[in-house]
C-alpha cells in the first residue's frame, strides 16, 4: 500500500508541474520575446536604421573610439577619437569609405601624455571626449545644421581631459 500511495503522490506532482508549466508558459515566450526585443535595439543596426540614435562607442584594438549617429536627412556622423585628434566626420553611405568628408578636427592637447598611459586610462578619456563633443553637437537634423554647430564649438572644450572631469 506504502507504494502505490507514493507513486499516487508521484503522479499528482507530476500533473501539478504539467499545469504550472502550462499556466506560466504564456509569460514566458512574453519575457523572452520582450528580452530579444531589448537586445535587438541595443544593436547598430537599430541604431543607425533610426535618426538621432548615437550607437554604443567602439574601441579598435589599436586604440582610440568611434561613435556613429544618422540624422534625419539620412546621412551618418562619425566622431572617431585618435590619439592626439578628435574628428567629426559626416557620410551619406558608411560602406563607402571615399564618401566621407571631415567637417572638424580638434586637437587632444594631452596627446604626448596619453601615449604614455595605460589602455584603459585611454579609454576613459576617449570616453570623455566622445561624450564632450556629442553635447557639443547637440541634435542636429541636417549636415547643415551639423556643420554651424561643429563650428560653433570652442577647441578648448577638449582642452585637458581627466576621468575625475566628467
Amino acid at each position: 500500500m506504502h507504494a502505490f500511495a507514493a507513486l499516487h503522490w508521484g503522479y499528482v506532482a507530476l500533473a501539478v508541474l504539467a499545469l504550472a508549466l502550462l499556466i506560466v508558459s504564456p509569460f514566458l515566450l512574453v519575457l523572452f520575446r520582450s528580452a530579444r526585443a531589448i537586445a535587438y535595439t541595443s544593436t547598430d543596426d537599430f541604431r543607425l536604421s533610426n535618426a538621432n540614435m548615437w550607437t554604443e562607442p567602439h574601441h579598435p584594438p589599436d586604440g582610440g573610439s568611434v561613435q556613429l549617429i544618422r540624422l534625419k536627412d539620412g546621412h551618418l556622423v562619425l566622431i572617431s577619437v585618435g590619439v592626439s585628434t578628435v574628428k567629426v566626420l559626416t557620410t551619406p553611405d558608411r560602406s563607402d569609405i571615399t564618401q566621407y568628408r571631415e567637417l572638424h578636427e580638434f586637437p587632444v592637447y594631452s596627446a604626448f601624455e596619453r601615449l604614455n598611459q595605460s589602455s584603459q586610462q585611454r579609454l576613459s578619456e576617449d570616453l570623455l571626449l566622445l561624450k564632450r563633443v556629442r553635447r557639443a553637437i547637440g541634435w542636429p537634423e541636417s549636415v547643415s545644421d551639423l556643420v554651424s554647430s561643429v563650428q560653433s564649438i570652442d577647441t578648448s572644450l577638449l582642452g585637458h581631459v581627466s576621468p575625475n572631469s566628467r
